[in-house]
Parts: structure tokens; sequence; C-alpha cells
């Protein structure tokens, strides 16, 4: 699994403002919603930040957040239950990310950390 620097991502705030202040629809501000969007959607009261959602989705999946296990952890996710409802809602943003040249070519072997990450760099430089 890969749990190395997690608290380096993006906070929920740099996120927004990064949102805020982005000019142009951009495949950066794209991902950057959608991780607000599932960070805000996650039914947990205290998750406040990016790093948070990883490690609660972590002891979800307990394995590598890739595409697929992410797909299969909302396919096993009870459709009757109002909190896996907004895990659903969640987990379905998220998969977006993995999309991220917004060419309908998701590489499945790619982790969500390395995702964050690249947003991290993108919006920290």
């Amino acid at each position: 699994m890969n749990k190395e620097k997690s608290g380096d991502f993006l906070t929920y705030k740099e996120l927004s403002d990064a949102v805020d202040t982005e000019e142009t629809d951009n495949k950066f501000r794209t991902a950057a919603e959608f991780l607000m969007q599932t960070v805000s959607d996650w039914p947990k009261l205290d998750l406040l930040e990016p790093k948070d959602l990883i490690e609660e989705i972590r002891n979800e999946v307990r394995s590598n957040l890739t595409f697929d296990n992410l797909e299969a952890l909302l396919e096993r996710l009870n459709t009757n239950d109002e909190k896996s409802t907004w895990k659903r809602e969640s987990l379905s943003s998220l998969l977006e990310l993995f999309d991220f040249e917004k060419k309908n070519i998701i590489n499945k072997e790619t982790e969500l950390e390395t995702i964050i990450r690249k947003l991290t760099k993108h919006y920290r430089q």
C-alpha cells in the first residue's frame, strides 16, 4: 500500500482557493472540484481534509487505491443504506479523477495518491 507522504497533499482550503482563483476550466480545476466534492460528501462528520479521506477509504479498500479497487468498493456498498449512498456518491466523484486527461482513457494501475500528488504539485508550484 502506498501510504507515504499523504500528509503532503493539498488541504481542503488550498483546493478551494485554487478553484476560486483558477481563471479557466482545465483538468486541474476539474480534478480539484471532484476531490472537494468527495471530501464534502463522505459521510463522516470530522473528515475535513483529502489526507483524511484517503485514510478512510484505505481502511475500507484494504489495498492500493486503484480504479478497480475503488470501483469494487462502490459496487459492494448497499444501495438501501443512507450512509452507503453518500459513500457511493463520493466514490463516483473520485473515480472521475482517474480520467484526468478527460480523454476517456483510464490507467487502472494509477493510485489515487499519485493523482492527488499531481494536483498538489500543480497548485503549489
